[in-house]
């Protein structure tokens, strides 16, 4: 185990009756990087992502968040480890903008008044910059939490 790594599953095993979803998956994330997950339909991506937030408990294996070992998550024990997941089936919020979306239930605020403008700059910033990969930028930039640092 490295605590270089932000994230690591190591041989996440998923099963429902009649049916292997994961087989051994292990992957890796460092800090300030991007990964993206892909495959087929039904190739299993959405329930990795849903044994890291909690969502679906893996049969087997290990999910390593900074250092910690889990044998599986909860939504509040990885909310507490920095793990926030938007779904590809994410309904939106049509009244807030993209970065209230972004933030939904983990605003940036100054005192207790969401900081609309401090959610708007992080979000045009975290896309400019990794659209540019620029990724050093945003080291330490957000909290677990959803606020500044």
């Amino acid at each position: 185990m490295s605590e270089e790594y932000v994230l690591q599953l190591q041989h996440i095993r998923k099963e429902y009756p009649g049916v292997v979803a994961l087989k051994d998956v292990t992957l890796e994330l460092k800090a300030g990087e991007i990964l993206a997950l892909i495959g087929e339909n039904g190739a299993g991506k959405s329930t990795l992502i849903k044994c890291c937030s909690g969502a679906v408990i893996p049969t087997s294996g290990k999910i390593i968040v900074n250092g910690r070992e889990f044998s599986s998550m909860t939504p509040q024990l990885a909310s507490e480890n920095g793990i926030a997941i938007i779904y590809q089936e994410f309904n939106n919020v049509k009244e807030l903008s993209a970065a209230e979306n972004l933030f939904l239930g983990r605003p940036i605020r100054k005192g207790i008044v969401v900081d609309k403008k401090a959610m708007e700059g992080i979000r045009a910033v975290t896309y400019q910059d990794r659209s540019q990969g620029n990724d050093e930028r945003l080291d330490g930039r957000l909290s677990a939490d959803g606020g500044d640092r």
